[in-house]
């Protein structure tokens, strides 16, 4: 038998040498002797961390959990319907690198929601059937998560941006979500030593009573829970006994939001066909396996699905008489009630503050731009904390939006004094230094004479001096207009809200909540943004 021989290298060292190892280690001062069990610790702690906060819990400004917020911001970039492929890929390379399977989920998931981010166009599936493959399938933004994207309010002075994983992209830190998502999509959180289910609600019913907490009427669980309803984009009604509505107002008064709530499915019985037909399917359970356990029942003759995805028909055997019939249906409708258990756990991302000396080293030590708080909170602590934020939000934009009217109104400035002194920009044009020049002429700032400079000036007239003071006029108006609303961004909060609730009820349908047609309502909204455009040549880098 051969003899192996000693790997060379290291002054001849022997694998397994303990003594020569030891004397290896002492010369790397970045290698530690730790013991396992420690290691092992400190390496579960980082998993579990980056598990709880990357990826399984939501964050309650927009609703969304990182992988979600990634697909939006990938899809957002693109203005027609596209491969579900190609977002998942965009998503992957550039935002969420850990798997394509799990993008596309989160994906499918967002499509079929009851008020929905995306829409899409193919086989997203079924209750009962998984979705065609991602090369198959289109998607886009709905109007709603549109919402989620507007200019005025996703922008670096607004949203916070941080790097991407590689750093050479950045994307933001939560959504500016103008409408409460985190009420209209209640999802399933499933982390290291933590555990969510979060509720959803109507959009008309959250934004009723939202509407209400900002005309200053209080917490009332009994009025909520009339106004509340509770709805599952698959199916699912809230049992209407006196029992499950005593704990469904429990619920809304739980300080943590853990509550549990019988639901039933959505169904219709039919007396002279002996069939019972399924609009929806309860929130949670194997699909799958109701319906085999359905099939098994020796009064059922079959179970299929009619219709639409969304329904499915129960028939009877023939011959049972009306007892049997009732005593079948009984059986059934017991099949077809669950109960679900609530517990309210969210979080929230803000970026590092660079004057807080603690959150810099945690910055050091984890790597990361933002500093992650969680929250175990109840329905109306999570609403007032939404509330809170958003007119937050409504406030930085309009902020915002002035300090483009301002640059404007600047431009605006430079340009009529231009227009009325052509011979001495011309002049200044022919000079070897034209913004020192115009800096002496009109006492103007670098800035302001480079601003002017970097426009086609030569093109300017007298005739366009009318044209910009005319455009001046209607732009300090929309300053005016902006400032008034700023005042009170509460109101505006209020008020949108309302217009939001309105719009939903007349989009909704049988089926719950259709895709929301929001669009007429943002622009109304950033009117005041819109304003600060032009495409006037002379406005034009």
């Amino acid at each position: 038998m051969a003899t192996r021989k000693p790997r060379s290298g290291g002054k001849g060292v022997k694998t397994g040498d303990a003594q020569a190892n030891a004397m290896l280690l002492a010369q790397d001062a970045n290698v530690r002797d730790v013991k396992s069990a420690d290691l092992l610790k400190r390496l579960m702690l980082a998993y579990a961390s980056a598990v709880n906060t990357d990826r399984a819990f939501v964050d309650w400004r927009d609703g969304l959990k990182p992988v979600s917020r990634r697909v939006l911001y990938a899809l957002s970039k693109q203005t027609a319907k596209i491969k579900s492929a190609k977002v998942v890929g965009d998503a992957l390379g550039d935002y969420h690198p850990h798997s394509g399977e799990a993008i596309y989920g989160a994906l499918v998931t967002m499509v079929n929601s009851g008020t929905a981010p995306a829409t899409g166009l193919g086989n997203w599936g079924t209750p009962t059937d998984g979705c065609a493959a991602m090369r198959y399938t289109e998607a886009t933004m709905s109007e709603f998560g549109r919402s989620m994207f507007v200019g005025s309010y996703i922008n670096r002075d607004v949203t916070p941006f941080v790097d991407n994983y590689d750093n050479t992209k950045k994307e933001p830190l939560v959504l500016p979500s103008l409408l409460p998502n985190v009420f209209f999509n209640g999802t399933s959180s499933i982390g290291v030593g933590l555990a969510a289910r979060l509720p959803t609600f109507t959009p008309t019913s959250v934004l009723d009573v939202m509407v209400g907490v900002l005309d200053g009427q209080g917490f009332d669980p009994i009025r909520w829970a009339k106004t509340l309803k509770l709805f599952e984009s698959w199916g699912g009604n809230l049992v209407r006994t006196r029992e499950n509505m005593k704990a469904f107002v429990e619920f809304l008064k739980s300080p943590n939001g853990k509550g549990s709530l019988l639901f039933e499915m959505d169904h219709e019985v039919n007396d002279d066909n002996r069939t019972i037909v399924l609009r929806k399917f309860i929130p949670v359970g194997d699909t799958e396996k109701l319906i085999d356990k359905l099939r098994d029942l020796d009064i059922v003759r079959s179970v299929s699905q009619e219709g639409g995805k969304h329904t499915t028909v129960i028939r009877f055997v023939s011959g049972i008489n009306a007892a049997q019939f009732d005593s079948a249906v009984a059986k059934v409708k017991k099949m077809l009630t669950v109960r679900q258990a609530y517990s309210i756990t969210v979080l929230d991302r803000v970026p590092i503050d660079v004057n807080n000396p603690q959150e810099v080293k945690n910055k050091m030590l984890a790597d990361d731009d933002f500093v992650v708080n969680f929250h175990s909170v109840g329905v109306p602590k999570l609403m007032g904390m939404w509330l809170k934020w958003r007119i937050q939000l409504e406030r930085d934009s309009l902020t915002w939006r002035i300090k483009q009217i301002d640059s404007k109104i600047d431009l605006l400035n430079l340009l009529i004094v231009a227009a009325d002194n052509k011979p001495i920009i011309m002049k200044a044009l022919d000079t070897s230094d034209p913004a020192a020049y115009l800096m002496k002429a009109f006492k103007w700032s670098l800035d302001q004479a480079n601003t002017l400079l970097s426009r086609r000036i030569r093109q300017l007239s007298k005739a366009d001096a009318g044209k910009f003071r005319d455009q001046l006029a209607q732009t300090l108006k929309v300053k005016t207009d902006l400032q008034r609303r700023l005042k009170n961004p509460k109101k505006e909060v209020r008020d949108f809200l309302a217009n939001a609730r309105d719009a939903f009820a007349l989009e909704q349908t049988g089926m719950g909540m259709d895709v929301y047609r929001l669009k007429s309502k943002i622009s109304s909204l950033i009117a005041g943004a819109d304003a600060s455009e032009t495409t006037d040549a002379a406005l034009s880098d």
